[in-house]
């Protein structure tokens, strides 16, 4: 039969007096309110039984409260006191836990720095939803978006099309040399661009309103690092600077750092038309991409979709013959996704994959060492189920006990953090801090990392510690732990499995970044030298040449556009003789003096390098590589005509052997060689490997002498190539530290459960030796177990490691292979890590007395 609502007090209030009351008199008060409800039931009524009820529960709820958290305060207070003198009675077990916790929560909490920093990209701009930036594609290659667009692209949008609201381009400056107050200093971070970049991104104000200032030809804005720099305290509004030696800038306003967590950075920024009249370039040029960037916001009702469509042919609207069309990308995903799918989301989510890797290798240790002790508490846990206690109460129990103890670990991961955070800082290139009085979010953050690892490991042990039967314990001499060996059997595999899959990882990377360093690229990077070209670099070259081969430690010098490890400039629109009709696309071009080759090392499969030619007779020669060819579709291309861009036809003069003229990542690109000297970049030198200081000592000299005005700067070109590869380079140091570290964290487990196992098996180990056991047969005994569960992991990893890593190579065109002795190695480094870490134990247990251990009590 249903409950008669007549006859019983309200549900509600009556729940809550029964949650309330403390447990021993629960019975008694709820059957003395009972009785009292049904007196004024058949006295008074039903309505007024249940104003009375509602009543004395209000009444009660306060002393209720009160005696609950005392009481509970009381019971915190024992737990405490209990987990305490269990702290001190097993101090190298508390010493495993409480270490193995904190060293996996500080690498979870920095991993997750590292990882929430990459995720606010751009997050700081009021309009990021909305922000669109302006890719392309050739129709050869309609699925490789490239981020570069003619200069009179947006105007000419912003112009045609009532859709958009704001429209801005941007291009960085390059280095550019300032003088002010007679100082002569390079700046590298800077930028071009169009007043309404302001309205698209929100860079905040310090001086004056930047938009405005944006307008002015001469006018610069500084960031406020940039202007503290130059000017101290002092007003730097109106204060003039000169730029290259011969461009006078008023500063005309002032805007906060760039955050760096935005993709666009820099210390100034001019005028966008400005970056014609320095470099001495077009501006109204479409067959040109200078790496201009184009950014856009749309009206509310506008479709980017639909408006992508709208404009994808306006290059070809202006330049027929361009193969080149338009897409909107949002720049939201620009950070995480990159245009091609090359954005910083793989290494997101590989570092998040190792901070939960690390964080459950800690909490796989505990929950080991937990159970694994469960039989030295057995007896007190069926002590105190005997008078009373119930399953909640041990529960609280023990979650009080591991509440202290992630609490100590989590103060202690607080000051690994602490003191690590500058070394991640200096391994990944950022700038992290650890400010938790600034950022509630990262506060809240690492407090639910603690409190994950205190779900994670300790909801089991509290489960498994809760349910041991008293009749069963005080009756058997049995180790209750024992039960759970399966599982710890289980967990050792995981752990060990996960960090063999980590060892994998490091080695695949550090052969892959090995193989990088040592890749023949087709030309001398190992002597080369190179130096911006700069002020009179350029129009006194044969003087600078003629001067620098007076040194007998230099080979030879050249000029060159591009570093031969870039591929120059995109060139569309070329024709040769014999090209097929279905034959579309274009070809890097690099324009290089006549002694490029001999000084970079490019060695000639065919023909012959360039001549000395009048400036009439340029784009009249050309010599390509061997990867041309395939593009091209013609055999015996030497001595056949070439035409580029809308120039008189020329001639091909030679053929040179493929160099690595992008990064490994990618293939090798169809290119071209040309004299030019208006793209001249770079002066390159060969020299011999001795004396270097002296030889540099003397470049200089020379470039003081021949261009006084600017500041000697030189590059070694193997470092310039080490800068391609940066990114990879710190994920390898990277996952190499946490591997370390997590190796680290899984042997303090095996050498707290070797440790556990050495103190259940000593009267055993005693009988052996008293029966003639030697040591070595003891600590074989003792150690297969553990080496044969490292085995076993090793067959688990193999596979996901192989997978993994596979996938990673992916990316590099050019990569190693995996070979069978990776996964050899790192078998034989997890099992010689296991026996290191166990043979301790294991030892001592074998050479210790027999006597003492059959007296063991």
């Amino acid at each position: 039969m249903g409950r008669d609502k007549n006859l019983s007090p309200p549900r509600l209030p009556e729940w809550i007096v029964r949650r309330l009351a403390w447990a021993e008199d629960r019975f008694s008060i709820q059957q003395n309110l009972r009785e009292e409800y049904m007196y004024i039931l058949e006295t008074r009524g039903a309505r007024w039984a249940h104003l009375w009820y509602w009543g004395h529960m209000i009444r009660s709820l306060f002393p209720f409260v009160k005696l609950a958290v005392y009481w509970r305060f009381i019971m915190l207070k024992n737990y405490l006191k209990i987990a305490l003198r269990n702290f001190v009675k097993h101090k190298s077990f508390s010493f495993i836990n409480i270490s193995g916790l904190a060293i996996g929560m500080a690498c979870c909490m920095l991993i997750m720095m590292w990882v929430q920093d990459e995720l606010n990209y751009e997050r700081f701009h009021e309009n990021l939803d909305d922000i669109f930036c302006i890719a392309n594609y050739s129709t050869d290659t309609p699925d490789v978006l490239g981020s570069s667009v003619p200069a009179p692209l947006v105007p000419y949008l912003k112009d045609r099309y009532v859709e958009i609201k704001h429209a801005s381009r941007f291009r960085g400056s390059g280095r550019r040399l300032f003088s002010y107050d007679g100082n002569n200093v390079f700046e590298d971070s800077g930028g071009f661009a169009d007043p309404e970049l302001f309205d698209i991104f929100s860079f905040k104000t310090v001086l004056n309103d930047p938009k405005a200032a944006l307008t002015d030809f001469n006018t610069i804005i500084l960031t406020k690092s940039m202007a503290e720099r130059y000017f101290g305290s002092e007003d730097p509004l109106g204060k003039t600077m000169k730029l290259e030696n011969q461009y006078v800038f008023s500063v005309g306003a002032v805007i906060e750092d760039i955050p760096k967590n935005s993709s666009i950075q820099f210390d100034y920024l001019i005028k966008f038309e400005n970056f014609g009249r320095f470099d001495r370039v077009e501006m109204d040029n479409w067959g040109r991409h200078e790496n201009y960037s184009g950014f856009v916001i749309f009206h509310d009702s506008v479709d980017p979709e639909v408006f992508s469509e709208k404009i994808a042919g306006a290059i070809v609207d202006n330049l027929p013959d361009s193969n080149f069309r338009l897409k909107l990308h949002p720049y939201k995903n620009l950070r995480l996704f990159g245009l091609n799918n090359d954005g910083s989301l793989k290494f997101v989510l590989i570092f998040s994959a190792i901070a939960i890797l690390m964080l459950l290798i800690a909490c796989i240790n505990f929950v080991n060492l937990t159970t694994a002790q469960a039989g030295k508490r057995a007896k007190e846990i069926g002590l105190r189920k005997v008078i009373g206690a119930s399953k909640s109460s041990i529960r609280r129990q023990v979650y009080s006990e591991l509440v202290a103890i992630v609490t100590i670990a989590f103060v202690l991961a607080l000051i690994l953090v602490y003191l690590f955070l500058p070394r991640l800082n200096a391994l990944s290139g950022k700038s992290l801090t650890l400010t938790l009085s600034g950022s509630l979010g990262l506060l809240l953050f690492m407090l639910g990392i603690a409190l994950v690892t205190l779900i994670v490991s300790g909801t089991y042990p509290a489960f498994y510690l809760s349910a041991f039967s008293p009749a069963k314990i005080l009756n058997s001499a049995t180790s209750t732990g024992s039960g759970s060996s399966s599982l710890r059997k289980v967990l050792v595999i995981a752990q060990f499995a996960i960090s063999i899959v980590l060892i994998i990882s490091t080695i695949v990377i550090t052969r892959q970044m090995i193989y990088i360093k040592n890749k023949e690229l087709g030309f001398d990077k190992d002597h080369l030298v190179y130096i911006d070209i700069l002020g009179n670099l350029k129009v006194r070259y044969d003087t600078v040449k003629n001067e620098l081969l007076k040194n007998p430690n230099i080979n030879s010098v050249t000029v060159a556009q591009s570093l031969p490890n870039i591929a120059g400039n995109f060139a569309g629109s070329l024709d040769w003789e014999g090209k097929p009709a279905d034959v579309r696309g274009g070809m890097n071009f690099i324009a290089v003096e006549k002694d490029y080759f001999d000084t970079v090392g490019i060695e000639f499969l065919e023909g012959e390098t360039f001549k000395t030619i009048p400036d009439n007779q340029l784009l009249r020669e050309f010599i390509i590589n061997k990867k041309a060819i395939e593009l091209m579709g013609i055999e015996n291309p030497v001595g056949k005509s070439f035409k580029m861009w809308d120039r008189d036809e020329g001639r091909i003069i030679g053929i040179v052997k493929n160099v690595h003229n992008a990064p490994l990542h990618q293939e090798i690109r169809p290119a071209f060689y040309v004299q030019f000297p208006y793209f001249y970049n770079y002066l390159i030198i060969n020299m011999k490997n001795e004396n270097i200081q002296n030889t540099i000592g003397f470049i200089q000299d020379v470039h003081k002498r021949l261009n006084p005005n600017y500041p000697f700067e030189f590059h070694f070109m193997n470092e310039n190539i080490d800068r391609f590869y940066q990114k990879e380079r710190q994920v390898n140091r990277l996952i190499t530290y946490f591997t370390v570290l997590a190796i680290f964290i899984s042997c303090l487990g095996l050498f707290g459960l070797s440790l556990f196992m050495a103190e259940q098996r000593i009267k055993e180990i005693g009988i052996r030796k008293t029966l003639g056991a030697t040591v070595t047969h003891i600590v074989g005994l003792m150690s297969k177990d553990f080496l044969s569960l490292v085995g076993v992991a090793n067959l688990i990893a193999w596979p996901a490691s192989y997978f993994i890593m596979n996938k990673w190579l992916q990316n590099f065109t050019y990569r190693i292979d995996i070979g069978l002795w990776i996964f050899a190695l790192a078998a034989a480094m997890a099992l010689f890590i296991a026996l290191l870490t166990i043979s301790f134990q294991t030892i001592k247990a074998a050479t210790s007395n027999p006597v003492d251990s059959l007296r063991y009590e």
